[in-house]
């Protein structure tokens, strides 16, 4: 039984071993790990874990899965070294989904592992002491409001009446005395990992973070435990942010289509996807927690272990730049990777290789050294100078990447982060203007939130808005966890971006806008952009879709608006308005980024 604390416990304090550890590993494994995506010979569509619910399986067909469900094959030890040996430093496992199935011995429900299979093993018990053995947080899943055995449980309305439900009673006869069992049978509980707030009122959101505080003082309560009560927050499945969230968060990732084990589902992430999605991730300061879904015997499939495999081999030597570590100070994103801080150290990450001669404008700290890292790291030579008042760094390179995964080079400095607070323009002439980087200009009030388009029923439209977890009941324009711009429906709202040009000359202008969360990209508003004296006017639409890790559920299009003239280098302020909101448009004009790119210098007063 854990040693409850006495004394009270803040968010930062509980944040302080999460913020550090950057990367975990998820599990998802049940019952719904035997059909392995297909019922009664056929295959059914989606997410694996969810079969129950899309072939609306009987409760009592779907319950005899327990009298066959033996994993014999399940080994903690093993599932715990290879997170380990991945980088990993929690792990987060299903202790019950939405099926209702207890993957734990639960003295307040028989319907669980011991007492309804053969197995007759409680696999949390044994994940518990293999996490202890391998030094990773102990942590486990949740579903607080679905539960498609419980009459009185969410989502399963094709066994129970909805109108005969009374959540209360499920709320007070299973989920509490439940949670009670994970709190006090199974030692130190990281984190309790819920989802799907449906049903399920603010003020039992609440009960259910005082209820895990009161136990565990120290475990933390995830974004979905709903009304936006958790510690932290969760972004979308497999969501990559544009840019750096207020506060707390983390994206669950998996390493194919489905999260629980699908016999059909061979798309495989690439390592150096996954690798990718790592220093994305922490260039944002967001967690990173990786799904594997073991067989029903147990087994982990042989492609998520081989990725993990390489996964681990990467984090072994450049783990450095993401525990612990602080996300990009500068006012823009990068084309050619992304950045890291911790102490006086920063941390490039490139995905793309620019290069022998490399440079990067707007660090001011003195630099003691710069170092490729590697199973030999090797210094590199650096140079340091200005340009029209901006302090620029060259720093030489291998002609071509020594890796075919992320690269990092850390530049040692004195003293804490100093770097240009305008977005500056790159070696290459552009200037990337993120959403997040900008301010923004409320003028209007808010307006009542347009009506959503449903795109698969209440239960679909709640799922959505729960993965999202955006700027939430607040219909003033801002900008949301993800980094795009929301609830920007009046031309009297606008952003601003200070920014430092370098090259004089003729610039293209780019807008970038993107959809939301299971919804198609739409155009047809009609902007402002303004720079000086000089403004151009035109509406959005489609001249060609971004490619990138955050497109997963999320369409990126960019909008070429037009070429803009700028005589001298120095500090100026540019502004974007939307001139017109499309009516039909319900999630308004949804800026990602704003791209300026130098397509001609000026030299005498002439563009060249």
């Amino acid at each position: 039984m854990p040693k409850i604390m006495q004394t009270g416990k803040t968010v930062t304090d509980r944040l302080k071993w999460w913020r550090d550890a950057r990367f975990g590993m998820f599990i998802h494994w049940g019952l719904y790990s035997e059909p392995a995506g297909e019922w009664k010979g056929k295959e059914i569509g989606g997410l694996s874990e969810w079969i129950m619910r899309h072939a609306k399986i009987p409760l009592k067909e779907y319950a005899k899965l327990a009298k066959t469900f033996n994993p014999v094959d399940f080994d903690a030890d093993f599932i715990a070294k290879l997170a380990k040996d991945a980088g990993m430093k929690y792990l987060v496992v299903t202790a019950k989904h939405h099926d209702g199935f207890a993957m734990f011995h639960s003295k307040v429900d028989k319907y669980n592992i011991v007492d309804a299979t053969p197995f007759k093993r409680d696999q949390l018990a044994e994940l518990a002491k293999a996490c202890a053995k391998y030094g990773l947080v102990f942590c486990v899943y949740y579903s607080q409001d679905l539960d498609w055995a419980h009459p009185d449980g969410g989502g399963n309305d094709w066994d129970f009446d909805p109108a005969k439900k009374k959540f209360e009673r499920y709320f007070e006869g299973k989920c509490l005395p439940q949670l009670r069992e994970l709190l006090t049978n199974y030692g130190r509980i990281g984190l309790i990992w819920f989802d799907m707030a449906t049903n399920i009122t603010a003020e039992q959101s609440r009960r259910i973070r005082d209820f895990v505080h009161e136990l565990q003082p120290d475990c933390l309560v995830s974004g979905r435990v709903g009304h936006s009560m958790g510690d932290y927050g969760s972004l979308g499945d497999n969501q990559m942010p544009l840019g750096t969230p207020a506060g707390d968060w983390e994206t669950p990732g998996t390493l194919n289509s489905s999260w629980g084990f699908k016999a059909s589902d061979h798309k495989w992430r690439k390592p150096e996807e996954i690798i990718g999605a790592i220093a994305d991730l922490a260039n944002k300061g967001v967690n990173y927690l990786l799904n594997i879904g073991p067989d029903a015997r147990g087994r982990v499939p042989e492609p998520s272990v081989n990725i993990l495999k390489q996964v681990g081999k990467w984090m072994s030597i450049n783990g450095e730049a993401i525990y612990g570590t602080s996300p990009n100070p500068f006012n823009c994103e990068f084309d050619w990777g992304r950045v890291t801080v911790k102490d006086e150290n920063f941390y490039l990450l490139f995905s793309g290789w620019p290069g022998k001669d490399f440079t990067l404008v707007g660090l001011d700290n003195p630099i003691t050294s710069v170092t490729l890292l590697g199973k030999k790291p090797k210094l590199l030579e650096f140079s340091k100078s200005s340009e029209n008042g901006t302090p620029i760094i060259k720093i030489q390179l291998p002609e071509t990447s020594p890796s075919s995964h992320v690269v990092v080079v850390r530049i040692a400095c004195i003293g804490k982060p100093n770097v240009v607070q305008e977005s500056c323009q790159q070696e290459d002439g552009t200037l990337s203007l993120p959403a997040h980087k900008g301010t923004v200009h409320r003028n209007s009030n808010p307006a009542a939130p347009r009506k959503k388009t449903a795109f698969g029923g209440a239960l679909m439209a709640a799922m959505a808005a729960e993965s999202n977890n955006e700027v939430g009941n607040d219909s003033a324009m801002g900008v949301g966890p993800s980094g795009v711009t929301e609830n920007w429906y009046s031309p009297e709202d606008y952003m601003s971006w200070n920014c430092r040009v370098i090259q004089p000359g003729e610039y293209e202008i780019q807008i970038r806008t993107m959809a939301k969360k299971y919804e198609p990209w739409k155009g047809g508003h009609d902007v402002e952009f303004r720079v000086g004296n000089q403004i151009l006017t035109g509406t959005i639409k489609d001249d060609g879709r971004m490619n990138s890790l955050r497109n997963y559920h999320f369409e990126e299009a960019f909008t070429k608006l037009g070429t803009v003239r700028i005589e001298k280098p120095g500090t100026l302020e540019v502004e974007l308005k939307a001139r017109n909101i499309k009516e039909d448009v319900e999630q308004g004009l949804c800026l990602s980024t704003v791209r300026l790119s130098h397509v001609s210098g000026i030299k005498n007063g002439q563009i060249k």
